[in-house]
């Protein structure tokens, strides 16, 4: 009886350090500065004739699951868009397109989670559902400039959602419970924009996660 007392009384001392060590699901807000463009969906190539920056930032949460693997699942608001030329009555036009779009990354992450260590690189790669905000339309050529909403100047409005993928690396540093991350990442869409608009939206953002 007393062994069984005594074998119980270590397994709860040694457990309790080993709970205190696990990593919880955490959450994280983001801000960061995204570069956006437009590439050929089947080809790849950027047609960047101007690039779209901006800000990004919203939410994040993630879960670890075994070892170094863990889930995120974020709520974005980012920028994409860009420029292309085409021919429009015998001239040259320039047409600029703002996006906005409402993230959801779903994505699988791979991090150290040692105890002593303050610095631990991290890297992620998972899907992106997107769903569009607002579109802005920006026409350049001879009559000049011209700029209103998309729907007001285009034949055909982008897609409402558009599926993507994003990958990335970054470091988090972790000091009693102060969580911070410094991450790039990359987003490219499986899609164009709308059936009469053969570009697809790429975009590299520099982003700054605090855990709370």
């Amino acid at each position: 009886m007393r062994g069984g007392l005594a074998g119980a009384a270590l397994a709860l001392l040694v457990a309790g350090p080993l709970q205190a060590q696990r990593i919880t699901t955490e959450l994280f807000g983001y801000l960061g500065y995204s570069r956006a463009s437009f590439t050929h969906v089947t080809g790849g190539e950027d047609l960047t004739q101007r690039w779209v920056g901006g800000a990004t930032g919203g939410l994040g949460i993630r879960h670890p699951l075994t070892g170094a693997a863990g889930l995120r699942g974020e709520l974005l608001l980012a920028r994409r868009g860009g420029a292309f030329g085409f021919e429009l009555e015998g001239e040259e036009v320039s047409l600029s397109l703002d996006l906005v779009y409402l993230e959801v990354p779903l994505q699988l992450q791979l991090q150290s989670y040692r105890r002593d260590q303050r610095f631990r690189p991290f890297a992620f790669l998972g899907v992106v559902p997107s769903f569009k905000l607002g579109c802005d339309a920006e026409g350049r050529g001879s009559a000049g400039l011209l700029q209103r909403p998309c729907d007001e100047v285009m034949e055909q409005d982008p897609d409402w959602f558009e599926l993507g993928a994003s990958g990335g690396a970054g470091v988090e540093y972790r000091q009693g419970r102060t969580h911070l991350q410094l991450q790039a990442r990359l987003y490219q869409s499986f899609s164009d924009l709308a059936a009469d608009l053969d570009v697809s939206n790429r975009t590299f953002a520099l982003v700054l996660g605090v855990g709370m």
